[in-house]
């Protein structure tokens, strides 16, 4: 009858602790009883290994990635602190230094951490080098606003700008999640100030958000941005958060609550549930700011909003229960769709239109 020792690999012997002298067992009492052989016994034991000292390099892993968060906040917070006590009493070359330094800092760590991290440096670069970007518009406010004493429209425009590329070039170095949002909040950013520099008293700032997260969407939808469904989320986002900033005028309440409703019909094209989730944020969200614009106290308003409402209820509960989504054909998100993309950029112009028309 083989024993233990006889199914122990010499190759792994080590002393087993208590979850594997209970497999010892187990493997010992299953040869025994002729239900396994000696060679699957020790094929069995060396998965377990191999599996343990997974979990283990992942447990492991994780040290230096919290090790790495924590040097960023502190960096960040010291970073807070020098400018709450000395700022004032900085010259402008020396706020720069400090600045640009911190900047400087994260972003070589982030270049520095080593492949073999695997998934968790992955995530430790993606977070230095974000709040290496936040950094970076402090550093460009100073020069664009003190350095360089530009006023303060066109000097938002300047730190949106360089932001901008700081981001990309990251983004296009380690093209993550993280980079991307950052990447795509600060070009937002620079159109909301362009449309402020071009009309400082313009109540549709946000037209310039909303308008880049359009143009994200047909980058995504046709294939230039990867991953697709991230960028659709994001620009979907960008979008909508644009659209309800540029809600101050009749336009661009109807610009935010189509932008919402038209990301509903393509989450429900994609059959994409958070695509879905962010335009029905959206409808949520605006329609409420339409109605009270639109239709005042009036008592119809809420009741075609419950007839509508129940309405689309019942459409869905109907395609469930016909089974016409599952028969749909499924469209992956970066099949070109030509149609879909002229479509939107009809939307954009015919939006872009009426609101320049209404602000003038």
């Amino acid at each position: 009858m083989p024993t233990t020792r006889t199914l122990t690999s010499t190759r792994h012997a080590v002393e087993p602790r208590g979850e594997e002298r209970h497999l010892e067992h187990q493997l010992a009492a299953w040869t025994a009883a002729g239900l396994i052989t000696p060679d699957q016994a020790r094929r069995l034991r060396d998965a377990e290994r191999d599996a343990r000292d997974a979990r283990d390099r992942s447990r492991a892993s994780l040290v230096p990635e919290a090790l790495g968060y924590l040097g960023g906040v502190v960096v960040l917070v010291g970073a807070a602190l020098l400018a709450d006590q000395f700022w004032s009493d900085l010259a402008t070359a020396w706020r720069m230094v400090v600045v640009g330094l911190a900047a400087a800092a994260l972003v070589t760590a982030g270049a520095v951490v080593p492949p073999a991290a695997g998934p968790a440096g992955v995530r430790l670069r993606a977070v230095l080098w974000a709040a290496a970007v936040a950094l970076a518009a402090v550093f460009l406010a100073v020069l664009t606003g003190q350095a360089l004493d530009l006023t303060e429209r066109p000097a938002a425009v300047a730190t949106g700008a360089g932001t901008t590329a700081v981001a990309v070039a990251l983004w296009r170095a380690r093209p993550t999640i993280l980079q991307q949002a950052a990447a795509l909040a600060a070009l937002a950013a620079t159109a909301a100030s362009l449309v402020i520099l071009a009309d400082e008293d313009s109540r549709v700032a946000g037209l310039g958000p909303w308008t880049v997260g359009v143009v994200w969407l047909l980058l995504a939808r046709g294939g230039v941005l990867r991953s697709a469904r991230t960028a659709f989320s994001l620009g979907g986002v960008t979008a909508v958060v644009g659209g309800i900033v540029a809600a101050g005028t009749d336009a661009g309440t109807a610009t935010a609550l189509a932008t919402a409703g038209a990301l509903v019909l393509l989450a429900l094209r994609l059959r994409d549930v958070l695509l879905l989730g962010i335009g029905a944020a959206g409808v949520l969200l605006v329609l409420p700011m339409a109605v009270q614009d639109w239709f005042g106290g009036s008592l119809a308003a809420p009741l075609v909003l419950l007839v509508s409402g129940g309405g689309l209820i019942g459409a869905g509960v109907w395609i469930a229960r016909t089974g016409r989504d599952e028969r749909a054909r499924h469209r992956r998100y970066d099949e070109g769709d030509p149609h879909l993309a002229v479509l939107m950029s009809a939307v954009v112009v015919v939006a872009v239109a009426l609101v320049v028309g209404t602000t003038r």
